[in-house]
């Protein structure tokens, strides 16, 4: 499939064209809590990740805590251990988004979105700087395109074949960098919980550090009153972040569990059928 269009409905909802020649596949990464600038960040792994998306010409969406931005003047997280040494400068914010800006901008053309976490709303918050907006200020140079998401939102993906509409298909997704975990559940429970709340193909939540992969089966009654069963696919992103490996620190004074690394990888099957999108899903690690 060919990326046509990116357009920006409201502060909630964002429709991204496909034109699905030769009624192609098409890949999608979806990440989360990179926590890029972090010494713990597994940067190694994360530019594998990368670059097999723009050798599969995948398209990536970021659904928040691409930052970490934790090491500035005044904020009570900060610690000397936790800042690389590039970013070690009077202007810290400027270093981090700059650094950012250079790692992603080979893969601009591939990323179509950019979500809030709870790491850029905290820097809203408390020093009035949206490092999202300020990171695209570097990438719209290489692709205008890409749109700055919110905490949550909706992505309908709408794929056609030329300016044929009689063939047109979409699949909508919504995101929400993430509120619910648990050490035992590792934040399954969100499932019903985001189910009873979301109509939508795909719910993606991070925020947790966890990751699975969980299919919600549910009935749909059509118009003709015809009664079949369909989909939700729900997914947790995981991260980048390994902060375990290590003698101390604070995930380990609270014995968090460890958390496994990596992101998703998500296909759209062509000729998927009337019963709705046929999606596989895979771990990106």
């Amino acid at each position: 499939m060919k990326l046509t269009n990116i357009e920006k409905k409201s502060d909630l909802s964002f429709f991204i064209k496909l034109d699905r020649k030769g009624d192609a596949n098409q890949r999608f990464l979806l990440l989360s809590d990179l926590h890029i600038d972090n010494p713990k960040c597994e940067r190694k792994l994360l530019l594998k990740v990368l670059n097999q998306a723009k050798e599969e010409n995948a398209i990536i969406f970021i659904f928040g805590d691409l930052f970490c931005l934790m090491q500035g003047k005044g904020d009570p997280r900060r610690s000397k251990a936790d800042i690389r040494p590039e970013h070690n400068k009077p202007n810290y914010i400027d270093a981090v988004v700059k650094d950012t800006a250079d790692i992603l901008k080979p893969f601009a053309n591939n990323i179509a979105l950019i979500a809030d976490g709870n790491h850029e709303t905290s820097i809203i918050k408390h020093i009035e700087v949206d490092p999202i907006d300020y990171l695209l200020g570097y990438l719209h140079k290489y692709n205008p395109n890409i749109q700055h998401g919110g905490y949550q939102g909706f992505i309908r993906l709408n794929t056609f074949v030329g300016n044929s509409t009689s063939n047109s298909k979409n699949i909508d997704i919504f995101f929400h960098h993430g509120a619910w975990g648990g050490a035992v559940t590792k934040g399954t429970l969100s499932v019903n919980r985001y189910a009873s709340i979301v109509k939508s193909d795909v719910v993606v939540s991070g925020h947790t550090h966890d990751t699975w992969y969980v299919e919600h089966p549910y009935y749909e009654m059509l118009s003709n009153g015809e009664v079949h069963q369909k989909t939700q696919y729900h997914i947790k992103t995981g991260t980048f972040k390994q902060e375990y490996l290590q003698s101390g620190g604070f995930q380990i004074e609270k014995q968090v569990m460890p958390k496994p690394l990596g992101g998703w990888w998500m296909d759209w099957i062509s000729g998927h059928g009337s019963k709705g999108p046929k999606l596989n899903f895979t771990k990106a690690d």
